[in-house]
């Protein structure tokens, strides 16, 4: 059985889209893993990860160490 066009190019654009998020996703939780073990673990900094929105990372510190963090 045959796809209908417009669907058959959906499925491929879905196929392509699949590998590329997963490999944004590998690299957003790589960035979460890394800040957390190089930066704030060993300088015992009072920061928390709040929010992940799609490429950006939401972290929650005190105002004193703003420019330090």
């Amino acid at each position: 059985m045959e796809l209908p066009f417009n669907l058959k190019g959906a499925v491929e654009r879905e196929a392509k889209n699949a590998g590329i998020q997963g490999t944004n996703a590998f690299i957003i939780k790589e960035a979460i893993v890394r800040i957390a073990n190089e930066y704030i673990i060993p300088n015992k900094i009072d920061g928390k990860l709040l929010l992940q929105v799609h490429d950006e990372l939401v972290y929650k510190y005190p105002l004193a160490i703003e420019e330090e963090f």
